[in-house]
């Protein structure tokens, strides 16, 4: 019996999956700064931030590989954007991206907060992040 809740216990706790909310704090345009939470599992993920200036943006984010991901923001003053981003250690990483008016999206998360530069391409099959 014991060794059956056990076994049980475990598999939830597997197929649940745990997730874990760290800091984010970044720069819109370099002149507009924001803070915020990121909410993720192994694989996806919440966003949310609010700048300086008042503007309030929510996001999803996908995790395919264990290092790096995709999202999508839209903000209450009617923009959207996407954003790439690199896990550099275990809680924490940087990304990039860009609003649907041309604004630079530059941030970081976690206990990853020195805001590293990160360089990101994208071509018609993927994108591909180098932290350095």
């Amino acid at each position: 019996m014991r060794k059956s809740f056990i076994a049980t216990a475990t598999i939830l706790l597997f197929l649940t999956g745990c997730s874990v909310t760290v800091p984010v704090t970044g720069s819109l345009g370099g002149k507009d700064d924001f803070m915020g939470s990121v909410t993720a599992t192994s694989s996806e993920g919440t966003l949310q931030i609010v700048s300086q200036s008042g503007l309030n943006c929510t996001g999803t984010l996908t995790r395919p590989t264990l290092v790096q991901g995709t999202g999508t923001l839209r903000c209450s003053d009617g923009r959207t954007g996407n954003f790439v981003f690199v896990k550099t250690n275990e809680q924490g990483g940087s990304g990039v991206g860009s609003l649907s008016d041309g604004t630079k999206l530059r941030f970081s998360f976690g206990n990853d907060m020195r805001g590293a530069t990160l360089h990101c391409e994208k071509d018609n099959y993927s994108t591909s992040c180098t932290n350095f």
